[in-house]
């Protein structure tokens, strides 16, 4: 779009807002919804703040005086998008975080050649329920998991079931400014050039993708999207018959995100000793300790840039119309290979001794009777730590 002889402009808002809005399933389900309750009993609804608007002008250009068949337009748009979803997991409670469990736990077990993975009675070393762990039995790695996540959680809000209902706050937000100038040189010759700018910054509360955690603070990811396009074109009208364009056009346009909550390397310098460098940037990923595992999708560098150049005839002759046009691109695309788990992962949590002649995950001997269920979160036995960093050349043990 472009300017004319005259001043014009316009200008726009669209609002929403939660008070506009119906209350959703799970908080009206929820005998303790997530943000309490109305004066009147009703579940309160999810804040959701949502402002769109902008403005545009466009007109004549004037440097001191009005430059002759010069015109301008620029517009510039804005978004404000703040939302609260519900993040829903399980986490230990206060006592697990400090090494004292509701069950017996099984600290050691050795189980025979043949003999049942499942039985309890090869256990040989328990720690009573309701007994605090030794720190002597926790190892370094797993205390910092402890301290520099897990103790950040907020309670389960289920004791039972020890599940976590816990509204976050996102941002998504976006801005972009468009101007163009138009000139006409001549009755035969005119041009335009037009540039755009745009980013799209964001707050993921379940990190990028929704790949983490679905727990509060801990996969959090900070995002933006800019984009840059500048197209220039020229118009020769040689005869009313033949109309000739040539045109360019650059564009460049990224994800470029990291990881801000508490699984980033930067906030939780948890660094265990692995047999490859490496890359990413947050820190270990944990997997089937009994809660909502740890995981986060990282730090994502993925841009690309574009160089256009195009030019068209147009022919008219006589009642038929002839066009002919050529293309030349030249394209640069980069992103960061995400595969695999550079980063190392924690997925194997066994109690059985280094001399066992089978490994595996031992309940102790009357855990199964107790009513709440067991967990093996984040320890080492006495024997020794066992943990799996998984990477791009196998299975590390």
């Amino acid at each position: 779009r472009s300017g004319g002889d005259k001043f014009h402009g316009s200008g726009f808002e669209f609002l929403r807002n939660e008070k506009l809005n119906a209350n959703d399933f799970i908080s009206n389900r929820n005998s303790n919804p997530p943000f309490g309750r109305e004066s009147n009993g009703k579940a309160k609804r999810t804040p959701f703040r949502y402002n769109d608007y902008g403005f545009t002008v466009g007109g004549p250009v004037y440097l001191w005086k009005r430059i002759p068949k010069t015109y301008f337009f620029f517009s510039e748009e804005q978004r404000k998008d703040r939302r609260y979803p519900t993040l829903s997991s399980t986490v230990p409670d206060a006592n697990m975080r400090n090494g004292v469990f509701p069950v017996d736990i099984c600290l050691s077990a050795n189980i025979p050649t043949g003999a049942s993975t499942t039985d309890t009675s090869n256990c040989t070393s328990v720690l009573p329920a309701g007994t605090a762990m030794s720190s002597a039995l926790i190892s370094p790695v797993s205390q910092q998991y402890l301290d520099l996540i897990y103790k950040k959680l907020p309670t389960p809000t289920d004791a039972f079931s020890r599940a976590l209902l816990y509204p976050a706050s996102g941002k998504a937000d976006f801005r972009q400014e468009i101007v163009r100038f138009d000139r006409n040189f001549s009755d035969k010759v005119s041009a335009y050039y037009r540039y755009e700018r745009d980013k799209i910054p964001t707050i993921d509360v379940n990190s990028l993708f929704s790949s983490g955690s679905s727990l509060p603070g801990v996969s959090t990811s900070a995002t933006d999207s800019p984009g840059r396009t500048h197209t220039a074109q020229v118009t020769w009208i040689a005869k009313p018959s033949l109309v000739v364009v040539g045109r360019y056009t650059y564009g460049y346009g990224a994800i470029l995100s990291n990881t801000i909550g508490t699984m980033a390397l930067a906030n939780s310098p948890i660094t265990p000793p692995l047999p490859y460098t490496k890359t990413r940037d947050f820190v270990p990923t944990v997997s089937g300790n009994g809660f909502g595992g740890l995981a986060t999708f990282g730090d994502y560098d993925n841009f690309s840039y574009k160089n256009n150049f195009a030019g068209d005839v147009s022919w008219t002759k006589g009642v038929h119309t002839m066009k002919f046009g050529a293309v030349y691109s030249f394209y640069r695309k980069n992103e960061n290979a995400l595969g695999g788990a550079n980063h190392g992962a924690f997925s194997g949590f066994l109690n059985t001794t280094i001399t066992s002649a089978q490994q595996a995950s031992l309940r102790a001997p009357n855990a199964n009777a107790q009513a709440a269920r067991c967990t093996t979160v984040l320890r080492r036995p006495l024997s020794k730590q066992r943990w799996l960093a998984t990477s791009s050349s196998g299975l590390i043990s």
